[in-house]
């Protein structure tokens, strides 16, 4: 988890040009204790979910051509 958000912290600095400090293990246990462990998985879960961009276009999907009149 400390990972994770200070990963996150480091990318949204690099954004904005703003330098935050990463935070402590200490204050990842109250930001858990604070909304609690399953609601913190919930959270993270959502947060991926609306930061990735799906594509609906299949990767490998394959155009079929017609077949050459004689």
């Amino acid at each position: 988890m400390l990972e994770a958000i200070n990963e996150g912290i480091e990318i949204e600095s690099e954004k904005t040009g703003e330098k935050r400090k990463p935070i402590t293990g200490k204050q990842v246990g109250r930001i858990l204790t604070e909304i609690g462990i399953s609601g913190t998985a919930n959270k993270i879960m959502s947060t991926i979910s609306d930061s990735v961009e799906t594509d609906t276009t299949p990767k490998n999907e394959k155009t079929t051509k017609s077949p050459a009149k004689k």
